[in-house]
């Protein structure tokens, strides 16, 4: 990201648990201590599938959002989707939900799932590690081009 110059710092938060536990956790004061200008994050739709309700989950990402701008206003906060699960029939609703609050609200959203070629279920195996739930190498390749992709337009 040389675009970005010399002054680019990052770090990542990775938490396991759902939307609500994230919440309840007071997770985001943890994100917030680092004090970054920009914070690209996945919802939690992935660990809130068959968890939490999907409108639950949007209202929770809305209050994770909103602690982070209240901590502070001038926060960049960029959603990316999460994992595609092949064949999932609620799931993509439950993302499309999330993709659709954030346009709503005018929040930047990197969609990547069309990157992902997955004719057959197994040929998302190639992308995930051992435990089904977690990409390998190349699943992390495909999302950090996606990123890569988004942070060199805006910067253009």
């Amino acid at each position: 990201f040389d675009v970005y110059g010399t002054d680019l710092k990052m770090g990542k938060y990775i938490y396991n648990g759902t939307s609500i536990d994230f919440v309840n956790e007071g997770t985001a004061g943890k994100v917030n201590a680092a004090n970054p200008d920009m914070i690209i994050l996945e919802p939690a739709a992935l660990a809130d599938n068959g968890e939490v309700r999907s409108e639950h989950s949007v209202e929770n990402l809305a209050s994770i959002i909103a602690d982070f701008k209240a901590h502070n206003p001038d926060v960049s906060v960029v959603l990316v989707d999460p994992l595609p699960l092949y064949e999932a029939v609620h799931y993509p609703r439950e993302v499309a939900e999330i993709r659709l609050y954030a346009e709503e609200n005018n929040i930047p959203y990197i969609h990547h799932w069309d990157k992902w070629q997955m004719d057959e279920g197994s040929e998302m195996e190639k992308y995930l590690k051992e435990d089904k739930r977690t990409p390998n190498e190349e699943g992390f390749r495909i999302w950090l081009e996606a990123i890569g992709e988004y942070l060199v337009k805006e910067s253009e």
